[in-house]
């Protein structure tokens, strides 16, 4: 196929009949069967085609007619890469040469860098631990459920068995216990009395057993305390209860000292009498306390007073009748220590028949 160049295209062009495809007249003096350069001519009419208009545009306005054989201008130099020559007879057409352009204007393929992954290795460690801490989360909460279903439905089945056990456990306790000792253990019974209550208190309002175990904690409790209180009082009231050597004369010098012996004394003691205790054993005792606090006064008055006179006969008198209301005061403390005593050893074996029905009676 002859080709030559279209000044209208300003490219090397296919030449049919003297004109371009384009219908342009083509430079008969540059129409020849060789293509020239296979690159510039041919893909370059296939681009002017495609921007035909900013060609134009570019063109110079003609105010003449053009002349037959215009000034044949060299083409313009290719910035193009050239492909190895091939074969001059090879008939390629615009649209043909167009692809080898573009074939040949294609870029090489990038090298292929090392991969690399766009998560940094430092997130994987997180990742981890998050993980592991939504897995020990999960697991409480299902140590949780099942403690739960435990204390539900497997524990109310041995409330009672554990209560029946601590009422054993007091009463064994009971058993052992003395209470005629100068200072008896209450460690066991204490213990053992609160945990049977404890036990008590965790089963359902109503049920008998429950009951049983509150009333009779509660009355060894009440006697544990009436007792040791009881024994607390006759601890100090020994130890006050023994007057100071008063003499039945003195001289005016001694008066005075004799007179602060004898008040501080009455002083003490009547303060231990103010503590004794407030149970039933101790009635007969807190009558002979108001007596004998509602006499003190007047006995040391009378005392005092015969002193200062020299009446030897009267400060004796004075002194019988302190004696005689301190014996009462001992005889009658005496007396309600062993009825506390007493008390306690009644309500314990009250209580070991109560704590024998535990866990039967329903």
């Amino acid at each position: 196929m002859p080709h030559g160049y279209c000044t209208e295209c300003d490219a090397r062009v296919t030449a049919v009949d003297g004109e371009c495809l384009l219908g342009h007249t083509v430079d008969p003096a540059t129409i020849s069967d060789s293509r020239g350069r296979r690159i510039a001519g041919t893909a370059a009419s296939a681009i002017a085609v495609l921007e035909r208009p900013l060609v134009r545009a570019k063109s110079p306005v003609r105010t003449s007619p053009r002349p037959e054989t215009p000034t044949r201008r060299p083409p313009a130099p290719s910035n193009h890469r050239q492909r190895p020559s091939v074969d001059p007879n090879l008939d390629l057409n615009p649209t043909g040469e167009l692809v080898v352009k573009l074939w040949d204007e294609t870029p090489p393929e990038p090298e292929i860098e090392d991969w690399q992954t766009g998560e940094p290795m430092s997130a994987m460690p997180e990742r981890t631990t998050a993980r592991l801490l939504s897995f020990l989360l999960l697991a409480a909460v299902v140590a949780a459920g099942v403690w739960a279903l435990v204390l539900v439905f497997g524990d109310g089945v041995s409330k009672l068995d554990t209560l029946a056990a601590s009422a054993v456990e007091l009463d064994e306790a009971l058993a052992t216990f003395d209470s005629s000792a100068a200072a008896p253990d209450f460690a066991a019974v204490d213990q053992t009395a609160r945990q049977l209550l404890a036990d008590a208190e965790a089963l359902e309002v109503g049920d008998t057993s429950r009951a049983l175990a509150i009333d009779a904690a509660g009355r060894v409790l009440d006697g544990e305390r009436a007792l040791s209180e009881a024994i607390a009082y006759q601890t100090g009231f020994v130890v006050f209860v023994g007057r100071p050597s008063l003499p039945v004369t003195a001289t005016p010098d001694e008066i005075s000292d004799v007179s602060e012996d004898f008040i501080g004394w009455i002083t003490d003691f009547s303060g231990v009498l103010d503590d004794a205790p407030d149970h039933p054993t101790f009635v007969s005792h807190m009558g002979e306390v108001d007596g004998f606090l509602g006499e003190a006064e007047a006995i040391q008055a009378n005392y005092l007073d015969a002193l200062r006179a020299g009446d030897a006969t009267k400060a004796s008198a004075a002194l019988a009748a302190l004696d005689t209301r301190v014996a009462a005061l001992q005889e009658t403390m005496n007396g309600s220590l062993i009825a506390s005593r007493e008390s306690f050893d009644a309500t314990a074996g009250d209580v070991t028949g109560m704590l024998g029905r535990i866990g039967i009676e329903e």
